[in-house]
């Protein structure tokens, strides 16, 4: 730039010759902002430097020579060794009680006492949920077994009602459910003779009755009835599905009278 040519005051040369401002026009604000700000990162939290002079004062030993207390040195007149525990079981406290340090503003013992209920409550919910899983496993074992006892009755039946039928037998009240009434029995019987369609109407009558309504217990006694009967009248097991000659062979090739006995 010639010495002729104005001078630029926003160039880069008189940006850089720009006196800085000194430390002492700073105010007591600005300098204390600043120290704090250059201090920033050295200084550790109060919370942290007490946890540190904790740390260190509980990791230091009581039982060394430098620092034995008069108790100390009570209890070594008295046995005590370095690493023993402390009590006449062997099963004593070796270490010292760790120091738990409060960080709320409950009163003493209560978070002790919440703990536990929350402890206790937590045991039973995972208590109540292995019943309801357990009882839940139960009852669909249950419903199955029911279900198929009552799907063996009615096979039972059916294999009685033919039999018997084979045999000249026209009626048997172990075709029929406990519940059935007799008199709409006879009744059924009646008019499926006089409509000369006595099989039809004993098997419409058959479908009509409510096995459904028999408990599991019925249903199983019932089956055990049957069953009995297709031994004895018939020589028939129905857990092998065969008719015997006679009641010896049923006797000495058949395994059993109950399912167990078949598998």
């Amino acid at each position: 730039m010639s010495s002729s040519d104005p001078e630029d005051y926003m160039s880069d040369i008189f940006l850089a010759e720009a006196p800085k401002p000194k430390e002492s026009a700073l105010t007591y604000s600005e300098r204390r902002r600043l120290k704090l700000s250059s201090n920033k990162g050295s200084i550790k939290p109060l919370r942290e430097r007490e946890k540190e002079s904790r740390e260190q004062g509980l990791s230091q030993r009581i039982d060394t020579e430098e620092n034995a207390s008069p108790g100390l040195r009570l209890l070594r007149r008295m046995g005590y060794k370095e690493g023993m525990a402390l009590g006449r079981s062997t099963g004593g406290r070796i270490d010292p009680v760790p120091v738990e340090i409060r960080q709320g503003r409950s009163g003493l013992g209560l978070d002790t006492e919440i703990r536990e209920r929350e402890s206790e409550e937590a045991e039973r919910v995972v208590k109540r949920a292995r019943i309801d899983d357990e009882e839940y496993r139960s009852r669909i074992r249950e419903g199955r077994l029911e279900k198929r006892a009552f799907a063996q009755l009615e096979s039972a039946k059916r294999i009685c009602e033919d039999l018997d039928m084979k045999i000249g037998v026209e009626q048997n009240p172990l075709w029929w459910t406990p519940e059935a009434d007799p008199a709409d029995d006879q009744s059924a019987l009646a008019e499926s003779n006089e409509a000369g369609n006595d099989k039809g109407r004993q098997s419409d009558k058959h479908d009509d009755v409510a096995d459904d309504s028999l408990s599991p217990e019925d249903t199983r006694t019932q089956l055990g009835i049957i069953i009995g009967y297709l031994r004895e009248k018939h020589h028939y097991c129905f857990y092998c599905g065969s008719m015997y000659k006679d009641a010896d062979e049923l006797e000495s090739l058949c395994p059993g009278e109950t399912e167990e006995d078949h598998d």
